[in-house]
């Protein structure tokens, strides 16, 4: 059997054991009892419940009436609607109980039921009628609120209007004159002063109207601002009205409760009397029954004593531990509990209800401190932005920044605070010699510069007298003024710049290169030919004259293409480990013989200075190019500085090489094309204008670079920057000067080349040279060549017709003739070559021009490669 164990069954029980106890006593006594028991049965049935109803309806209707009060005096609307919801649902009570009112001789005749009734029902509609009224006052009132909030803004009407002369301070005075009487008519108590004021007003705003200075300017915007505030004395009447209205009700629900509780009075009266009488009746059967009663009721006590200590003993202790663990967890202490969670009763649902309690005090702790370390991790992010942010309000007033916003205006901490405004740090900023240019670069005046800023998005840029550049976004807050960040774009425009510079000149040298590789095509094809013709007119010293003059302009001409190649960084560069401090001392004396009197060459050489992986040759054209420019923009004379040093750390360092005159200088837009081909500043027939381009080339393309500093009448400083290669990089090996013969013996060679002067060219120098040519044009009469024919060599040009190049050639000779050897040409370097074409270390190539020595000595070099891999 499952023994009981809630609370509540353990009451049932043991009153339930009283009551068996109550009855065995009774069927004992029955005798006894049973007339008195027929007497209380008559008074529980006819009088009890009728006291039980006159108390009730007493209770209700002093418990609603004491509630109108409460309600009138409510003045947030949310707090009357839930208040209306709870008296609405009183009210229903209320007139349910009244409707169900029971009618005996004994506690209420039809009549008296029907005053109650009625009685109840104007109650009821008098406090709905309250709740209708309180609501409507609060509505009235709240409109005189937005009334009293928009007063605030007259001080912004009055000075613009005392801004207009003497007829704007008349008109300023008599709109002050009108705003009094709206505050005296917010502050009117009587319906009489308050239809006064508002006469006065009306007048008052008759007269103003009328006045001229009304009618443009602010004198409309004070019209406007007068006109609103004309409803003001309506809504002040009708608050006077529904206040009244609700003193009114209040003393009517105080009449109506007044004559309910007569009525309820005069109920319970007649119900205790006729109690009494049945009471008088009940002690005269009691009496007889004396004994029997006292048996009975000891009995009962002495098992409601026994009850009670089994049930409280329990509750209590359980009760005393639970508001014992409810105040140490209040004090803080988190370790508190509560015993009983795994009872099955009411103090076990209140255990687990206080575990509950206890959990969720512990997350909003925890959400708290969490809240808070959020809080102090975006004041920290505010406070250590890389840019500068501002916070202004709707009035223009600075509300919040962080340090990097000081930082950018120049700004100390303790000249800012909350106070100021717009105006004040735009003061500061242009006090200091800054200008603000909007997205097309025109100036901004301070006006423009705040614009429309609380309304729509703003971007512009400051630009100090320092030379920083900040870039200003605004952007409008939902609830009133506006954000803005700033960002530092100084360092951002000088790599802009920089970049700009590198594509321009990158863009300058692909097309130089293209024109010097065409350059050398043709040059190549007007030297073989000269050469050729050399070679028959010898005898004719007459035209062997003038063909050695033309073999001498080519010549020149292959020079200036190699400095344009130079510039394109294009040029086939030749490195080795040298050592530039001992390169520079061997070059002073040429340096000092061919700069003339007057030029003096001062040289400053770190001693530690270590050797590095760069081409000698070029290295000492570049320094002899900058040497002579610094003797040239010296015509007076000067001195000339040369000095070496290293800088970085031993994983990266880079070695400098400085050249330093005191001529007369370079201007800003001299300094932009100074590395353009061909752009000169010297007089005409003293410069070709490829110096500087060739020096930039050939440092960029040893991996190092260039700095220019100039400026005009305070001379130049030339710096090149060389990475530090302790190591020389593999290169092939050179082939042996000397072979058996440079001539041909009747081989095999296909020659491959698009253009076809240089293809005619080129076959006829090959030709002369004792070797069998075919020539075709482009790589599919190349295949076609190769798959029905034996060659001994292939001559190629790397760049051919429809995308395809001499590699393509290369790689099918090799699919057909394993170890068919093959001789590259072309207009460009081996290392300037079209971005599509990477030649292998141990490919041989012969750039254009060629000389006819050069051309044997190449073809026999790849024959001999041939014979030497195969034997």
């Amino acid at each position: 059997m499952r023994i009981a164990r809630t609370v509540k069954a353990k009451l049932l029980i043991a009153f339930g054991l009283i009551l068996a106890l109550n009855i065995a006593v009774g069927v004992l006594a029955f005798r006894g009892f049973s007339q008195t028991e027929t007497t209380l049965d008559q008074l529980s049935d006819e009088s009890l419940a009728d006291i039980v109803a006159a108390m009730t309806l007493a209770h209700d209707s002093s418990a609603l009436a004491a509630l109108a009060p409460f309600v009138s005096s409510v003045r947030v609307m949310n707090e009357l609607e839930n208040e209306s919801a709870r008296l609405s649902a009183r009210i229903g009570e209320f007139t349910s109980f009244v409707q169900r009112l029971p009618t005996s001789p004994a506690f209420m005749d039809e009549g008296r039921r029907e005053r109650v009734q009625a009685l109840a029902g104007d109650l009821s509609r008098e406090l709905v009628a309250l709740i209708a009224t309180t609501k409507q006052s609060l509505d009235i009132r709240a409109d005189l609120a937005e009334r009293r909030y928009g007063l605030d803004g007259r001080a912004a009407l009055i000075d613009r209007l005392n801004a207009g002369g003497e007829r704007g301070h008349q008109l300023a005075d008599r709109f002050v004159e009108a705003i009094e009487l709206v505050l005296v008519a917010l502050a009117g108590e009587n319906d009489y002063t308050i239809v006064a004021l508002e006469s006065q007003y009306g007048a008052l705003l008759a007269d103003i109207y009328n006045m001229p200075e009304a009618q443009t300017g602010a004198g409309t915007g004070a019209i406007e601002f007068l006109r609103e505030q004309q409803s003001t004395f309506q809504l002040n009447r009708r608050d006077l009205e529904t206040q009244q209205r609700i003193r009114f009700l209040l003393s009517t629900i105080h009449t109506l409760s007044t004559q309910l509780g007569e009525e309820v009075s005069s109920i319970v009266e007649t119900t205790s009397t006729a109690v009494t009488q049945r009471s008088l009746e009940a002690v005269r059967t009691l009496g007889s029954s004396k004994e029997f009663i006292t048996l009975l009721g000891a009995l009962a006590i002495v098992a409601a004593a026994l009850a009670a200590f089994y049930v409280m003993r329990d509750l209590a202790r359980n009760l005393e531990d639970v508001t014992d663990a409810m105040t140490r967890l209040a004090a803080g202490d988190r370790s508190a509990s509560v015993p009983g969670l795994t009872r099955d009763d009411e103090l076990g649902g209140l255990a687990r209800a206080f575990n509950v309690f206890k959990d969720a005090s512990l997350e909003r702790e925890s959400l708290a401190k969490q809240v808070s370390e959020n809080s102090r991790m975006v004041e920290a992010m505010f406070s250590n932005m890389v840019d500068g942010i501002c916070v202004f309000d709707d009035a223009g007033y600075l509300v919040a920044w962080n340090p990097k916003f000081l930082a950018i205006y120049g700004m100390n901490p303790e000249d800012v605070d909350t106070g100021m405004t717009f105006a004040d740090v735009v003061q500061h900023f242009t006090s200091g010699g800054g200008i603000a240019l909007g997205l097309h670069g025109h100036r901004l005046s301070p006006g423009e510069m705040l614009g429309n800023r609380r309304t729509e998005a703003a971007q512009f840029e400051l630009h100090f007298a320092d030379s920083r550049v900040v870039d200003v976004r605004s952007q409008p807050m939902p609830l009133g003024g506006f954000v803005t960040t700033y960002t530092d774009q100084t360092e951002r425009r000088v790599v802009d710049r920089q970049l700009r510079e590198a594509q321009r000149m990158e863009a300058v040298g692909q097309l130089t290169g293209g024109i010097a590789h065409d350059f050398n095509n043709l040059l190549a094809a007007i030297s073989g030919n000269l050469q050729m013709l050399h070679e028959e007119l010898y005898a004719d010293q007459t035209v062997a004259g003038r063909l050695v003059r033309a073999l001498d302009a080519t010549e020149r001409a292959a020079a200036v293409t190699q400095r344009l190649l130079a510039f394109a960084r294009q040029q086939t560069l030749q490195p080795r480990m040298t050592d530039i401090n001992a390169l520079i001392t061997g070059l002073l004396d040429l340096v000092e013989y061919g700069l003339g009197a007057g030029i003096e060459v001062k040289i400053e050489l770190d001693p530690n200075l270590p050797e590095t992986f760069v081409d000698p040759v070029q290295l000492e054209n570049a320094i002899l190019n900058l040497v002579f420019n610094s003797r040239d923009a010296m015509q007076g004379g000067g001195i000339i500085q040369i000095r070496t040093w290293t800088e970085g750390s031993e994983e990266a360092r880079n070695i400098r090489l400085s050249v330093r005159d005191a001529g007369e200088g370079m201007s800003e837009a001299v300094l932009a094309r100074i590395y353009e081909p061909f752009f000169t500043t010297k007089e005409k027939g003293r410069g070709t204008g490829l110096g500087l381009s060739m020096v930039y080339g050939f440092i960029k393309q040893s991996g190092g670079d260039i700095a220019i500093e100039s400026q005009p009448g305070r001379g130049t400083l030339v710096i090149l920057s060389l990475p530090c290669i302790t190591m020389a990089t593999p290169i092939s090996a050179r082939l042996q000067e000397k072979l058996l013969s440079i001539s041909g013996s009747g081989e095999r060679v296909l020659i491959v080349e698009d253009d076809p002067i240089m293809r005619a060219t080129a076959t006829d120098m090959v030709s002369r040279l004792g070797y069998e040519v075919v020539a075709v044009p482009d790589v599919e009469q190349a295949k076609a060549a190769l798959t029905g024919n034996a060659f001994d060599l292939v001559f190629t040009d790397l760049i051919l017709p429809q995308g395809m190049t001499g590699l393509d050639v290369a790689d099918y000779a090799e699919a057909i003739r394993p170890g068919l050897p093959v001789l590259f040409t072309s207009g460009y370097a081996r290392d300037g070559a079209d971005r599509r074409v990477v030649l292998p270390p141990e490919a041989s190539l012969i750039e254009k021009p060629y000389a006819m020595d050069a051309l044997a000595r190449a073809l026999r070099a790849s024959l001999h490669q041939r014979g030497s891999a195969t034997g």
